[in-house]
């Protein structure tokens, strides 16, 4: 086997241990016998596939399909993806051929679109959040891509609002209070801190439970 090769396989492998072992969110399964909810398109066709798991950190969200695929998403600057079939990676132009999107919605697997906005330029704490969706990895109790409103966000049985908006120096983020109210939570709510990060290529939710990245919706 190709040293290099295997030296990659070897890294994907550690770092979806350390996602298991250290990722507060963790990873989460989908049924074995699930639809085949989503179609990828590569130079060699097309195949319906299903998520098989998915795996999120501040550092990275990992998804693994059925029929060998996975993908690999790097949240922090410079941002980056990674396209896996069987134990190969695939060539960054192979990567730039590949078509991901879900059949229900045609929404995409995984999504970069800096028409729609500059991360660099973006601010954490005066730019309203309507157009941008939180990626919570995969669907479940609600689709995959959750909208925004100015300042709040629905999530499975909750509604979330961000509020006391607090400047990090030297950081083009900024610190919220999110306080999450639900049937199961009480009545006083959820209160939790998060960071609201812009990068040079990305933005992300740091400590929010239900995933870190943030991209334009459709």
């Amino acid at each position: 086997m190709n040293w290099y090769r295997l030296m990659k396989k070897t890294v994907l492998a550690v770092a979806l241990c350390l996602i298991s072992q250290t990722a507060q969110a963790g990873c989460s399964h989908a049924p074995e016998d699930g639809p085949l909810d989503t179609q990828i398109c590569s130079l060699s066709g097309c195949e319906d596939v299903r998520v098989q798991r998915t795996c999120s950190t501040t550092e990275m969200v990992f998804t693994e399909y059925s029929n060998g695929w996975a993908f690999v998403e790097r949240l922090r600057s410079p941002w980056a993806i990674e396209v896996w079939k069987g134990d190969r990676e695939l060539t960054p132009t192979e990567t730039e051929e590949i078509m991901c999107r879900n059949l229900p919605d045609n929404s995409p697997c995984f999504r970069k679109d800096p028409n729609n906005i500059d991360p660099a330029n973006f601010d954490t704490a005066q730019d309203s959040f309507e157009g941008l969706c939180l990626d919570v990895g995969s669907g479940g109790c609600t689709e995959r891509f959750l909208p925004f409103g100015d300042r709040s966000i629905g999530l499975c049985e909750e509604d979330c609002t961000f509020d006391n908006p607090v400047r990090v120096r030297d950081m083009n983020a900024t610190l919220y209070d999110v306080t999450c109210q639900g049937d199961h939570i009480g009545p006083n709510g959820q209160t939790m801190r998060v960071l609201f990060k812009a990068g040079k290529d990305s933005l992300s939710l740091i400590n929010f439970p239900y995933g870190t990245r943030v991209v334009p919706c459709n």
